[in-house]
């Protein structure tokens, strides 16, 4: 059987979600508390045309505690966060497993696809090594070059490099 959990309770839990980043503490059967409450209020609305507002009211706070709460978890599962703190329902560690594990598999197809490229070997290139700190740059044939440290030797596009020398920046690779 379900925690029970009343009109005031679920307020309650909706006034102290909102009040901290963390999750709120909530009993572990919470949704299933929720739904009882919900099919009491939908009951009672039947014979009582106040019980209405106060079952919108109800779906209202169960709605935004909810999405309050998945808020969270999203956020905890996007940072690589290992598990999922107190608090959670089975529900809760359920959902919190799932959308980890999706952002998880992006964060390591895109690793994996950036750390995978080979090196590209380039055409009528030359080494030098640097003489002075150089910044990133914008090459003449459009690609981003740099940034480069004293001493740092690289291997750079013939017109890069002799670009390079000529300038005073870098000196002839050995």
């Amino acid at each position: 059987m379900a925690t029970s959990i009343t009109f005031q309770q679920l307020f309650q839990f909706l006034r102290e979600e909102k009040s901290t980043n963390a999750l709120g503490t909530i009993p572990p059967d919470f949704e299933e508390g929720v739904k009882e409450l919900l099919l009491s209020i939908a009951n009672k609305a039947q014979n009582e045309p106040d019980a209405q507002k106060e079952l919108e009211n109800a779906k209202r706070a169960a709605l935004t505690l909810m999405q309050l709460r998945r808020q969270k978890i999203v956020l905890r599962s996007s940072v690589n966060e290992k598990s999922l703190v107190q608090g959670a329902t089975v529900a809760e560690q359920e959902f919190y497993n799932t959308v980890k594990k999706a952002c998880d598999e992006q964060e390591e197809k895109i690793i994996g696809i950036t750390f995978a490229k080979k090196t590209v070997q380039i055409k009528n290139s030359k080494k030098i090594k640097m003489i002075k700190e150089v910044p990133a740059y914008k090459g003449a044939d459009g690609n981003d070059y740099g940034p480069f440290g004293i001493g740092q030797e690289v291997e750079l596009p013939s017109q890069e490099a002799e670009w390079m020398e000529k300038k005073g920046m870098a000196g002839t690779f050995e």
